[in-house]
């Protein structure tokens, strides 16, 4: 399966209805690290660059943004056999790379001119998956493995809940995240029998995915961390976001 529908799904800053300005543009940098397989043995790593901007109209909030990402994924196990014993060759090390439009919309409830709510949101991302390794799935035989995400176009989506505390003499922030996702997107589910090596293809099944999201800071830095699970994958992501200029 491919990490990047999930790393590239990374926080965006916004006002807080509060604030003195009610739009603004921001670039981040950020990094993510990601177990992935049925032991969580494969592993990615993959660096994000990211410009979106972000305004408040009443009590929505919205941003939509661009972003690139590119890494590596790295294979652990040896290499694979098929039904004839003929050794299935592949790159330990596989760059990857990605583009994406990330796009957002919540709404707000004001609790406190220190507090507010998001009390729900959606949000999601939709990018385009090249290096070798997605090279490196699409040329998997369909009997080898059962579970293989063949695709290049990779999305995502989330329905969240956000809360918000600011100091208001500083005007420094600090915020809590909760989403829950699907990228929409059946894949072969497989399972292992008696401990067998072989796989049995049981159906189909559509990811969903966990995040949590803790972010602080003030204008205009920021800074957040990212914790985030699904189906074989577990992942940790960080950046820093800068705003680079406002609208009243």
């Amino acid at each position: 399966m491919s990490s990047i529908p999930y790393a590239q799904s990374s926080y965006h800053v916004q006002p807080t209805l509060s604030d003195s300005i009610s739009h603004a543009n921001y670039v981040s940098l950020a990094g993510s690290f990601n177990a992935i397989g049925r032991d969580l043995e494969d592993n990615s790593q993959l660096a994000q660059f990211k410009f979106h901007h972000a305004g408040t109209a009443g009590r929505f909030q919205y941003y939509g943004g661009l972003q690139l990402n590119a890494g590596a994924y790295n294979i652990t196990d040896g290499l694979y056999e098929d039904s004839t014993f003929s050794e299935y060759p592949y790159r330990r090390s596989n760059f990857v790379f990605a583009g994406a439009v990330s796009f957002g919309a919540y709404y707000t409830l004001p609790v406190s001119k220190s507090f507010e709510w998001r009390i729900l949101g959606v949000d999601g991302s939709v990018g385009y998956e090249g290096g070798k390794y997605v090279q490196y799935r699409k040329g998997l035989p369909n009997h080898l493995l059962g579970y293989v995400d063949k695709e290049n176009f990779q999305q995502v989506y989330y329905l969240s809940t956000e809360m918000v505390f600011k100091k208001r003499r500083s005007g420094f922030k600090l915020g809590y995240q909760f989403s829950v996702g699907t990228t929409f997107r059946e894949l072969p589910y497989d399972e292992y029998y008696n401990g067998s090596s072989s796989a049995v293809l049981n159906g189909y099944s559509t990811p969903a995915i966990v995040r949590n999201t803790l972010h602080l800071g003030n204008d205009p830095m920021y800074f957040y961390f990212q914790v985030y699970g699904s189906r074989y994958l577990l992942g940790f992501g960080t950046g820093i976001t800068y705003r680079i200029s406002n609208l009243r």
